[in-house]
């Protein structure tokens, strides 16, 4: 996976939608951490059994892409997170074909 920083100033959490979905070879997920948080962060990609298939962690503040393709996850429906000191920010879905 790549991580692609982005020329932002963001005063919240987020997580978009990864695109394009569904997906056949690489997808991009953005996600956006407050300048002002000092906790730690990080993306887990989960198939639909609930087993952790992928993890990004040490996510940086501001507002970034996260790149993952076809090889790293499988193909399937996934579910990932934000997750930030331990709670879970936002969740979204992606078909991986």
């Amino acid at each position: 996976s790549d991580i692609l920083d982005l020329d932002s100033n963001p005063k919240r959490f987020g997580l978009t939608q990864n695109y394009p979905n569904p997906t056949n070879s690489e997808t991009t997920i953005g996600y956006e951490l407050p300048n002002d948080f000092q906790g730690s962060a990080r993306i887990v990609v989960f198939d639909l059994q609930g087993r952790k298939t992928r993890e990004i962690k040490d996510l940086q503040v501001g507002s970034h892409q996260v790149r993952l393709n076809r090889i790293e996850l499988g193909i399937g429906l996934f579910t990932y997170a934000l997750i930030a000191d331990g709670e879970v920010i936002a969740t979204k879905k992606m078909l991986i074909e």
